[in-house]
C-alpha cells in the first residue's frame, strides 16, 4: 500500500502542506461540490494505478512480473493575482519540495523507490491553479 503512507509523508515533509493533505474521498467530494479549499495551497494524494514493466517469469508454483505502482499528487494554489504570474515561483518551489520528499523514498516493502513520472499544470481559473505530479515506484507481482 502506497497511498496512506504517502499522505503522511507529504504532510510531514512539505511544511506548506502540513494539515492540508487529503486522499481520494475528499478529492471526490471536492469535485462534486465544486468549492475549493480556502488555504493558499492544498494537496490530494490519489492512487495512480499499476503499469507493466516487463515480462512475467513463470516457474512451477511461482509467478513474478516487474511492475510500477503509481500515485498522483494534485496541488491547488489560491492567488489574488488574476493572471497568476506570482504563482510561478510558488509552483516551482512546491514541486521541488514534493520531489525532494518522494524521489528516492520507499513507503514499504517495494523493490524500488519513488521516481518522477511527470508533472503538469492542469488548470488555472478563478484565482486557483492546479498542478499534478505523478510518481511511480518499481515493484513486482509475486504469487507462489
Amino acid at each position: 500500500m502506497i497511498v496512506k503512507p504517502s499522505i503522511t509523508r507529504l504532510a510531514a515533509e512539505v511544511p506548506a502542506l502540513t494539515g492540508r493533505v487529503r486522499g481520494a474521498a475528499d478529492y471526490t467530494a471536492l469535485l462534486r461540490g465544486g468549492s475549493l479549499p480556502q488555504a493558499p495551497a492544498f494537496a490530494y494524494v490519489l492512487y495512480g494505478g499499476i503499469a507493466r514493466r516487463g515480462d512475467p517469469q513463470v516457474a512451477v508454483g511461482d509467478f513474478r512480473q516487474p511492475i510500477a505502482r503509481g500515485i498522483k499528487i494534485v496541488v491547488f494554489y489560491r492567488t489574488t493575482d488574476p493572471e497568476g504570474a506570482r504563482l510561478v515561483d510558488d509552483l516551482e518551489e512546491m514541486a521541488s519540495d514534493i520531489l525532494k520528499a518522494f524521489c528516492g523514498w520507499r513507503p514499504g516493502n517495494e523493490i524500488g523507490v519513488f521516481q518522477l513520472a511527470g508533472a503538469s499544470v492542469n488548470d488555472f481559473r478563478d484565482g486557483i491553479l492546479s498542478q499534478q505530479i505523478d510518481l511511480t515506484i518499481s515493484d513486482q507481482l509475486r504469487f507462489t
